[in-house]
């Protein structure tokens, strides 16, 4: 035997019971394979092992040369591969998938090639999800079932629809995590009402401390908590190397301050972004950017109607947006779906052609720039059979964060 195997992990505690418990997860993986007569599904992709298997190793996005695979084969139990280094943090959250670890002592793509050739040998027909993996990897598994004279059935777009309808176990999740993050912001927002300038790297920390308090734990790949302020906010964050946050400018009267939470929990993720204001009330160009957000959410609150394709939905607000001269970002998404990623498909973008759905989760994010400066404001909802429903409002958010400075 070229690996070692531990069925079914040895751990008692399970991260909330939505790893191979969540039978409606489960059932989903089993119809692609059922309905395109597949003998086995081999996945490759960090998150569509994680949504398959439920083990999240924080640590596999940092290390790709490292893999992992998820592979279930008819008539038998899911199977985790993975390297040897990675099997006590497997096991420690697996529950219903046997853990079979290989060793790098040849490269760990040779080490996964062998087992997944001994695993493979009566599947004739293999879906994979190949437009979601590198093309190495990719051109490396076609070879290896093409020698077991396999037939390979592209099943990653197949992955992408599954993870997009969370199941009853994962909306359930989704909302609590969105709407802890977004109590950590009103948490930190609230220190706003004492008299005390501070910067944005103290924020961006005092984030993270109140994360702490709401047992979010602030790790894994992505994971962070960070603030900008005032003038810092005509830096837009995913253009490097000008993030945007973490200055050491302070605060004044009438800042805007833009705070950022994204976290995972039990291998989720919430995804959320809020507005505060050093004043107790806003100025008249906050006023003005705030209004548009506003608009914005509204219009795609009464956009997200189910059998809607995402970039039709896009394209109306654009031209809404032109026709009312909101400031609106351009070159982004409105919106993404969340799950086992921070981001992940349906996209509310003109390219994105998958169509709305009940039982999504999808992050709204309009992007608005007012005189230089971007304002942003994320809100989590999930899609039911009467609309959008925002889960994570701890406040109102159709006003910002106002300080109280007098009481």
């Amino acid at each position: 035997m070229l690996y070692t195997a531990h069925p079914h992990g040895t751990a008692k505690h399970f991260n909330r019971g939505l790893q191979m418990k969540d039978i409606q997860k489960q059932n989903k993986i089993h119809s692609i394979l059922a309905n395109n007569q597949l003998d086995a599904l081999l996945l490759g992709n960090v998150y569509n092992v994680q949504y398959a298997t439920g083990v999240d190793i924080a640590c596999a996005h940092a290390q790709p040369d490292l893999l992992m695979f998820a592979l279930y084969i008819n008539g038998q139990e899911p199977v985790l591969l993975v390297p040897h280094c990675w099997e006590g943090s497997a096991i420690q959250t697996s529950d219903g998938v046997n853990v079979i670890s290989y060793g790098i002592d040849k490269t760990p793509l040779d080490a996964a090639m062998a087992i997944i050739t001994e695993l493979c040998q009566s599947a004739k027909r293999v879906g994979v999800d190949d437009n979601a993996i590198s093309v190495a990897l990719g051109l490396r598994l076609a070879e290896t079932l093409s020698r077991l004279g396999s037939i390979q059935i592209s099943c990653g777009h197949l992955m992408r629809q599954a993870r997009a309808i969370k199941t009853e176990q994962e909306i359930e999740l989704l909302t609590e995590i969105a709407y802890k993050a977004d109590h950590v912001i009103n948490g930190h927002f609230h220190h706003l009402s004492a008299d005390r300038p501070r910067t944005a790297s103290l924020m961006s920390e005092s984030l993270r401390v109140h994360s702490s308090e709401r047992d979010i734990p602030i790790a894994g790949y992505n994971a962070c908590a960070r603030a900008t302020l005032g003038e810092a906010m005509s830096h837009f964050w995913a253009y490097a190397p000008k993030f945007g946050f973490a200055e050491a400018e302070m605060t004044q009267d009438r800042d805007a301050i833009i705070a950022d939470v994204m976290t995972c929990e039990s291998g989720y993720w919430s995804n959320a972004t809020r507005i505060g204001i050093t004043f107790d009330e806003m100025s008249e160009d906050q006023e003005i950017a705030y209004a548009q957000l506003n608009r914005l959410r509204e219009l795609l609150l009464n956009g997200l109607k189910i059998g809607r394709k995402c970039s039709e939905i896009y394209q109306e607000i654009v031209t809404i947006a032109k026709k009312e001269n909101l400031s609106l970002i351009l070159n982004l998404p409105l919106g993404f779906s969340i799950g086992v990623s921070p981001q992940e498909g349906p996209y509310l973008s003109s390219g994105e052609t998958q169509k709305i759905e009940e039982h999504m989760v999808l992050v709204l994010d309009p992007v608005v720039q007012h005189k230089g400066l971007f304002y942003r404001s994320r809100d989590t909802v999930v899609v039911t059979a009467d609309g959008a429903d925002i889960v994570n409002w701890y406040k109102d958010w159709r006003e910002p964060y106002l300080a109280i400075l007098e009481l």
